[in-house]
């Protein structure tokens, strides 16, 4: 029988020194800017205790098992802002305690996190941002919302990137941009190749040049350094004639070309053209689309954002080639909803960054976490084709709150992607095609105890030409209910099912008692 315990024992690249070093690196710059202005910023602290009684702890068809499990997750938030700094950082530490086997215990990494700090005033700029969390591996594999469960489908992945960007002015109406952008990625499993990734861009823009017509001239380039597969570069240069129709929508004509070695071991050139439209009729609502013919076929990517004091809609559409390492930086339905959380509060809570350690504590208590809040597909470093929708609503009433998020995320690999040295859902499929619902409710029955329900159903399918197709359907139910036991504590109940068909079937049910404390 598989233990937890054997994933951590078998063998795994570990990065070299460089990899390390570079590493060390962007954590000091990550906290550069926050240690330099800590007197003017907020440090809190929490802790969550819950004991979790499960009846399939190993998410079995044929083997169930059940078992009591007991967390422990100590958590640190760091949040402000100042004449220089502003951002936030949230970590956690998840400790999980099996009673039947000691074996299983395991420990992961919660983080997310991002800062600007102004290095010349209105010039120069540092961007800095890092995650880590428990992914899951495939989307054919058993998998749980939940971290108690003891399954070989997850790993603890962990990215970080910083990124200096300058401003300047051309001329009386241009302006000049660059930026570099240098990241680290990787993951505790064979299966996920870690890579460091550069991205620059190089931008001149003057768009009222010839009145309400103008110009942009942009070049931009990446390259990722795998530590085991084959090294990928790419370099674009692209000029756009812009046209300002009105105060709220903007025009753009563009062309030029890009090489790179993506799709062959060699670089090719290829020429593109394309063109866009911005349309911004008030700082709460924005409408951008912008499609172009790319060596791949057609890349686009349309956004819709609209807010409202109690409302919000976020849509998004988009085509391109990327990785994880691009991609996977959490959660834009969590920050969605962790931002309407915010507002439910400012009335009772006036201080900003105790405000965010508040609310992401009540999002824990109902469930919804940056990982299954945000996460499309198994975690791989492969380059993909990704064609992403993403529509999520949320409506906060005096009493309830309800979040809704539509997702689908295809990918599909390249002729030659078995150049890859990972074993990895693209290694067995061309094509991975993963659609996740997740509708949230919850209701305040008094201003200290709520109810909350959550509903997530995900259909993954995987096909390749000459193989036969999989897929695995899966459902989660969970109901909750907490309440504030004092002025620093919270408590409650929780209940969980699970139900997989497919290429992984099982069912699960779980019961949670907690209690969180404020510091």
């Amino acid at each position: 029988m598989r233990r937890r315990a054997e994933r951590h024992r078998r063998p795994v690249a570990t990065p070299p020194l460089p990899h390390r070093l570079r590493c060390i690196c962007l954590a000091v710059l990550l906290t550069t800017p926050t240690l330099a202005l800590a007197q003017t910023w907020r440090l809190g602290a929490d802790v969550r205790v819950r004991e979790t009684f499960t009846d399939n702890v190993r998410l079995s068809s044929t083997n169930r098992e059940s078992d009591w499990v007991t967390e422990l997750s100590p958590g640190v938030s760091l949040t402000g802002r100042s004449a220089r700094a502003r951002g936030s950082l949230n970590a956690r530490l998840n400790s999980y305690y099996h009673t039947t086997d000691s074996n299983s215990n395991d420990t992961n990494l919660e983080l997310f996190g991002g800062g600007t700090f102004e290095a010349v005033e209105d010039t120069l700029f540092i961007d800095a941002d890092a995650r880590a969390s428990r992914e899951v591996l495939s989307s054919f594999g058993a998998s749980s919302p939940d971290g108690i469960n003891t399954n070989e489908n997850s790993a603890q992945y962990y990215g970080m990137s910083v990124t200096p960007r300058g401003y300047w002015r051309l001329g009386t109406s241009g302006t000049v941009e660059a930026r570099y952008r240098l990241g680290y990625t990787g993951a505790d499993v064979s299966s996920y190749d870690s890579q460091i990734t550069h991205d620059w861009t190089l931008a001149l823009r003057n768009g009222a040049a010839w009145g309400r017509a103008g110009w942009e001239l942009i070049g931009l380039g990446s390259a990722n350094e795998y530590d085991r597969g084959r090294d990928r570069s790419m370099a674009r240069l692209r000029a756009a004639f812009v046209y300002t129709a009105s105060a709220s929508v903007k025009l753009r004509l563009f062309g030029g070309q890009e090489r790179n070695n993506f799709s062959s071991q060699e670089q090719k050139t290829y020429t593109n053209w394309g063109g866009g439209v911005e349309w911004r009729p008030s700082v709460r609502t924005l409408l951008s689309a912008e499609a172009e013919d790319r060596f791949f076929g057609t890349g686009y990517n349309v956004r819709f954002s609209h807010r409202r004091a109690r409302t919000s809609m976020d849509m998004q559409f988009s085509r391109d080639v990327s990785s994880n390492a691009e991609t996977f930086n959490g959660g834009s339905s969590y920050f969605l909803l962790l931002e309407q959380e915010e507002r439910l509060l400012e009335s009772q809570v006036p201080d900003a960054s105790l405000r965010r350690q508040i609310a992401i504590l009540r999002l824990a208590l109902q469930g919804i976490t940056p990982q299954n809040a945000a996460q499309l597909g198994g975690l791989s470093s492969t380059r993909t084709i990704n064609q992403v929708g993403r529509i999520t609503l949320v409506a906060n009433g005096v009493r309830n709150s309800v979040s809704l998020t539509l997702s689908r995320l295809q990918r599909d690999t390249f002729l030659n992607q078995a150049l890859t040295n990972v074993n990895d859902d693209f290694s067995r499929y061309g094509r991975v095609i993963d659609y996740v619902t997740f509708v949230g409710w919850s209701n305040r029955l008094t201003p200290f105890t709520s109810v909350n329900a959550g509903l997530s159903y995900t259909d993954s399918e995987g096909s390749n030409s000459g193989a036969p197709d999989t897929s695995r359907q899966q459902k989660d139910v969970t109901l909750g209910l907490n309440t504030q036991l004092g002025a620093r504590s919270n408590g409650g109940l929780t209940f969980r099912r699970s139900n997989s068909r497919g290429s992984a079937t099982y069912t699960e049910n779980a019961v949670s008692a907690f209690l969180a404390y404020r510091f």
